[in-house]
């Protein structure tokens, strides 16, 4: 078996054994990569935090060909992204950036456009001080963006043409945005004009940028809430990791 090495952030493991994990990376060069470690559950393993979620590591590892699990040999960490592990609200949403990637990314797709917003998002959450929803809704539709989900947010998703220029307008995640009067359906969202700017701004201006910006909590909340129920219904999965923001830091 050839031996490859490359970077990743490890996204999660599950145990396997009484001594082994099998840990999921997130790789430039590799997409999503998931590895079995013997002797991860040592008490003295050489693979030490390395395989702690949230952790940038270079990855050592055998490629077993047409199999998605590989053999991992070695770990060695860049960066733990101490700040965010001391922190729980850090913590938690450095959690909803992983998940996304875990979700979304593939196994065996060049992702580095993905990975280079991975850790750039992940080294402003270290040092984020303003309100860490501002840049987690800004992660998120840079993420969408990237992997081709990203929602439409200047014209109408259905028809292509153009909104009211004031008041509320529709979001449908089912249309892949917004909607214009011609073309609003039942049960889609409204959305505000504050909540339309502020998507609109996250998407186009550079994040540190967005740092200081001030934005009512309420606004702030229920466009991240929005924009979560969006990635759902476009991704067609459940994510938890909202939720749990929702009861324990957002709350």
């Amino acid at each position: 078996m050839p031996q490859h090495r490359t970077e990743g952030i490890v996204l999660k493991y599950v145990d396997y054994s009484e001594t082994s994990r099998i840990v999921t990376f997130f790789t430039p060069d590799w997409g999503k990569l998931s590895g079995l470690v013997k002797g991860a559950k040592r008490f003295k393993s050489r693979f030490g935090s390395s395989l702690e979620p949230i952790t940038h590591v270079e990855v050592l590892f055998y490629a077993k060909e047409g199999r998605s699990l590989h053999n991992i040999t070695q770990t060695g960490i860049i960066d733990s992204f101490d700040a965010i592990k001391r922190d729980f609200d850090r913590l938690a949403y450095g959690g909803y950036i992983v998940e996304l990637f875990e979700r979304f990314v593939q196994e065996g797709e060049e992702s580095s456009e993905l990975f280079s917003l991975a850790l750039e998002s992940l080294r402003m959450l270290c040092d984020w001080t303003g309100d860490l929803a501002l840049l987690a809704t800004g992660f998120a539709l840079r993420f969408l963006a990237l992997v081709g989900f990203a929602p439409s947010l200047d014209v109408c998703a259905r028809c292509g043409g153009s909104p009211p220029g004031r008041g509320k307008v529709c979001f449908s995640p089912d249309e892949g945005g917004i909607l214009c009067d011609n073309c609003r359906e039942p049960g889609a969202a409204e959305v505000g004009t504050y909540h339309l700017r502020l998507m609109r701004n996250l998407s186009r201006i550079p994040l540190n940028r967005m740092e200081k910006a001030r934005v009512k909590k309420e606004v702030l909340g229920e466009t991240f809430d929005l924009l979560n129920r969006y990635v759902s219904r476009r991704g067609d999965m459940h994510l938890k990791s909202p939720a749990f923001l929702k009861a324990t830091v957002t709350s």
